[in-house]
Parts: structure tokens; C-alpha cells; sequence
């Protein structure tokens, strides 16, 4: 799968080189309760158990601040904070396919009167803040629909080959489309019945 010369999409930040203990802000209902759900349909109730001990354990720690408000690392649109640890190549493919939803969607909710306005993907390294609460590598790629930014580590696209044996363009492709998706039902709407429709489907298996 291949974009030639196709433009990127300018709507990102990188925050790979800023490195950070990211679960700051918002506190246990507000930031790390929205995110229980992409924990338990990942790793199931164990590995929301793990977090929930884990983030108690930091807290008396004194090492989460408590109640505090979100407050992005970098608000300037296709802005780099620090030295990137993104491969080249992965970037730009992985912005040319940004791109590529960002044409498709325009064109398909415009007959429709509506305006398309473009998620922000947020490209970052381990660990990282997000408008939802922690961003963390083993939560894999999420959207958010309180900053209405894709969250999206680095070290995925590898995961994605070794561990659940889908190298290749078309994968990583497949995720960067599948979060905007969830962008679309954000605008539209209907992101919460479809996460409840999801909870359901869950609890059923």
C-alpha cells in the first residue's frame, strides 16, 4: 500500500521526545474512569484491576497530582516538542493517511451539510497526558473525544508486527482510519451509542 507523493496532513503533535510519567490531571472519575473501558476490552477485568491498584499506589506516593485540570503539552498544530523518536517513513506514511480520511470525510458529509472539522493525531512515546487522563502504550491507539485528539504510541506499529502478526502498510493504515471513524461518530454525534453498544457486546461475550 502506497501514497506516492500524496500530501501529509498537518494536524498532529509530536510529543515523542518529551518523554514524562503521563497520568497527571482530572482525577480517578473524571480522567482515568473514561479510560477503564479501552483498559477491560483490551485486557479484560484483570487488567483494569492492575491499573486501578496501580493508580491508588502512585497517588499515595504523591505521585499523581489530584483534581488538577488538563493542560496540553504542545497546542500548536503539526508542532514537535522536543527531539522526535518517530521513524521518518512511519511519520510520513502515517500522515498521508491522516490525510487521505481527511479528504474521504470532507468529501462524504459535504453533500450532507456538514463540516467536516479534522481530529488532531497526537503522536507520543510510552507515556503521555491526554484530554481523557493517562495515555499509556498498552492501551493502544485511542481517541478522545474530550480533546477530540488520536492518541497514537510510537512503538504500535512494531507491537502490530510482533506480537499480533500484521506487519505492513495496511494495518497501520486500518488503526489511523478506525480512530478517525471514531472522530466521524464524535462530530455526528453518536460516539456514545456506540460505546455503549460495545459495553454490551462485551458484557454478552
Amino acid at each position: 500500500m502506497r501514497f506516492g507523493d500524496e500530501p501529509e496532513s498537518t494536524n498532529f503533535t509530536d510529543d515523542t521526545g518529551r518523554g514524562g510519567f503521563g497520568l497527571g490531571g482530572g482525577g480517578f472519575g473524571g480522567g482515568l474512569g473514561c479510560l477503564l473501558p479501552l483498559i477491560a476490552s483490551r485486557f479484560g477485568i484483570g487488567g483494569v484491576v492492575i491499573l486501578v491498584i496501580g493508580y491508588f499506589l502512585l497517588s499515595s506516593l504523591g505521585g499523581l497530582g489530584g483534581g488538577g485540570s488538563y493542560t496540553p503539552a504542545s497546542q500548536q498544530v503539526g508542532a514537535t516538542a522536543g527531539r522526535s523518536s518517530l521513524d521518518p517513513a512511519e511519520k510520513h506514511f502515517t500522515l498521508q493517511v491522516l490525510r487521505s480520511t481527511e479528504d474521504v470525510w470532507t468529501a462524504l458529509l459535504q453533500p450532507k451539510g456538514i463540516q467536516y472539522t479534522p481530529t488532531n493525531l497526537h503522536f507520543y512515546s510510552e507515556s503521555d497526558q491526554s484530554g481523557c487522563g493517562a495515555a499509556q502504550s498498552a492501551m493502544g491507539p485511542f481517541y478522545c473525544p474530550t480533546d477530540k485528539n488520536i492518541y497514537l504510541d510510537t512503538e504500535f506499529f512494531n507491537e502490530l508486527a510482533s506480537r499480533f502478526n500484521s506487519p505492513g502498510d495496511f494495518p497501520q493504515a486500518y488503526v489511523v482510519a478506525h480512530e478517525v471513524g471514531h472522530h466521524v461518530q464524535d462530530l455526528l454525534g453518536t460516539l456514545g451509542q456506540a460505546e455503549q453498544q460495545q459495553a454490551r457486546s462485551s458484557e454478552t461475550q
